[in-house]
């Protein structure tokens, strides 16, 4: 009897979720949630580019990554312990984040790369002695101030990033 009332429980907890979770899900796409620009024609040729399928190639297609570049802290500390910097690259409906760490001083780096959909960071950590880490966490884009605000989290540690976003000449 206290199965199913356990059971019960948590069907109703994640029925009570579901809407509070769809409303916090942003509707648009990840490409025009960073593609940020103050040129009104650049931002109108953005909207107007055809869609491009998910295994399509994207040579032809402008504007399809922009850069990030900034600091990384673990939880519960107010210092950064490092920095980190890479490309966000549109894949279909989701975007591909390759970059580099390294922790204050150049004591360690290493390679991140990730899978960014919807508010949600998923990706591997790879260390310098070739170990890898599975890495995962909830990011927001401020697009008035062209950041990137991440809080992530691997099997022992957790800690949040904060990166500013650039847009490259073409």
């Amino acid at each position: 009897m206290k199965k199913i009332y356990g059971i019960l429980a948590a069907a109703g907890i994640l029925l009570a979720m579901i809407p509070v979770s769809a409303a916090t899900y942003p509707g648009n796409d990840f490409g025009q949630d960073i593609v940020v620009q103050e040129n009104e024609d650049f931002q109108q040729q953005i909207r107007q580019q055809p869609r491009t399928p998910v295994g399509a190639s994207t040579a032809d297609a402008s504007q399809k990554y922009v850069k990030v570049r900034g600091i990384w802290g673990y939880a519960g500390d107010n210092e950064s312990d490092g920095y980190f910097g890479g490309r966000i690259t549109r894949k279909g409906r989701f975007g591909v984040f390759r970059g580099l760490y390294n922790v204050t001083g150049n004591e360690s780096k290493g390679k991140i790369v990730g899978i960014m959909k919807r508010g949600y960071f998923n990706g591997r950590l790879t260390t310098p002695n070739g170990s890898k880490c599975h890495i995962t966490g909830l990011y927001k884009i401020d697009k008035e101030n062209h950041l990137l605000k991440l809080r992530w989290m691997t099997p022992h540690k957790s800690g949040w990033a904060v990166a500013r976003i650039t847009v490259p000449d073409q």
